[in-house]
């Protein structure tokens, strides 16, 4: 993290601010980095993100974590850095003392008959404690993210730290709650990640909250990533992991299957989706990427022996090479899909290569069907123009 956050106090305006979220394994260590980085002067708050609604593993011999921190530092103290103080409502309004200045004094006011006078107070001052709680599987935001945060704490730092139009940068931003928080609150953003996972959701989730989309006419764009079958190439030469995460990507909210190295049995990647809008079937997406130049039959039929262990819907094969004759007679022979309401059905087993899906030339999902909950009719990366051409 040194070398980082050298490079982010080097980068940040001189009325700006820096927020370091970290657990209690490594906050200490920290502390002591941003301390000789930004200069102990210029520590402003150890907050504490209190998430009140996670479970505890109750075989752990030790006091249920609810806790992580956020280390808020600012660039210069002798700068007007930005802050805004803020308010919340109180769970129970309470009764308060109201006070009067008498002779240079603070003293109890009191009516005209000398009783005491109260105020009802249903505000707090946020103080370094955030009470936020933490997302839960049947939250609306929630995404199957590792590190997703709520959108609650990442607005609060924006409205306190920053102005519309400033710029915010986050560079691990994860799956974008940070840069949503930007754009709902009218400031800039540059995001940064080193997976096509992160990237690919952000685009997803920009698009279906803004109706923003990605390309070099579009609303903002995407560096870093190949947009060429040369670069997807290169790509698969320097690292087949890379290029499988970046191949998963292509399909809109598609998840890798596992994220570390190793055996997968057959599958790199999945998309839940609903048959329609109100939910009323679920389907699996199985997807199996190919960077090699060969490719054999096998490689579908392993695809297909998943998609029945897993009870899938559909099973889509992702190929940096044609696939041969007898693979695509296989996959038509698997018939067709189409949802319970209805309405234009989709083949089974569907196979791109990344020259095709890099035109725009996308894997179908069943009519009327839906993706992590937000409408789409029956199309996928083409829609959502995810690479820019």
């Amino acid at each position: 993290m040194t070398p980082r956050l050298y490079e982010l106090h080097r980068v940040l305006k001189p009325t700006g601010s820096l927020y370091l979220h970290c657990d209690p394994s490594a906050s200490h260590y920290l502390k002591i980095i941003l301390d000789q980085i930004f200069q102990p002067h210029n520590f402003r708050n150890e907050v504490l993100w209190h998430y009140y609604n996670k479970m505890h593993d109750r075989r752990k011999k030790l006091f249920a974590r609810a806790t992580d921190t956020l280390l808020f530092y600012v660039k210069d103290t002798e700068e007007d850095f930005t802050f805004h103080q803020q308010s919340e409502k109180r769970d129970e309004p309470f009764k308060q003392l109201m006070r009067k200045k008498v002779g240079g004094k603070m003293i109890n006011a009191r009516d005209e008959h000398g009783k005491l006078m109260y105020q009802l107070k249903e505000d707090r001052t946020i103080d370094n404690v955030f009470r936020i709680p933490c997302l839960q599987p049947a939250s609306h935001e929630f995404l199957p993210y590792p590190t997703q945060k709520p959108l609650a704490l990442l607005r609060r730092i924006l409205e306190a730290s920053s102005n519309k139009g400033d710029v915010l940068l986050d560079p691990f931003c994860g799956c974008g709650t940070s840069i949503m928080a930007a754009q709902e609150l009218g400031r800039k953003w540059i995001g940064i990640d080193i997976t096509a996972t992160a990237t690919s959701l952000i685009e997803a989730r920009l698009f279906d909250s803004f109706n923003i989309h990605n390309g070099p006419k579009g609303d903002f764009q995407v560096i870093g990533l190949p947009t060429t079958e040369f670069e997807a190439i290169d790509l698969a030469n320097r690292d087949k992991h890379e290029f499988q995460k970046w191949a998963i990507s292509l399909v809109p909210r598609a998840m890798p299957w596992q994220e570390k190295k190793g055996a997968d049995g057959g599958v790199d990647g999945f998309v839940r989706f609903k048959f329609d809008a109100m939910e009323k079937g679920t389907g699996l997406v199985i997807i199996s990427v190919k960077g090699g130049q060969n490719l054999k039959m096998d490689d579908i039929k392993n695809l297909g022996d998943t998609m029945e262990a897993q009870k899938a819907a559909l099973g889509f094969l992702i190929t940096l090479v044609p696939p041969t004759g007898p693979m695509l007679k296989w996959a038509q022979d698997k018939g067709m899909v189409k949802s319970p309401q209805g309405g234009t059905p989709v083949p089974k087993v569907q196979i791109r290569t990344v020259a095709q899906l890099l035109r725009g030339d996308a894997f179908a999902f069943p009519w009327n069907s839906t993706i992590h909950g937000i409408p789409r009719a029956g199309v996928g990366q083409g829609q959502l123009n995810l690479t820019g051409d």
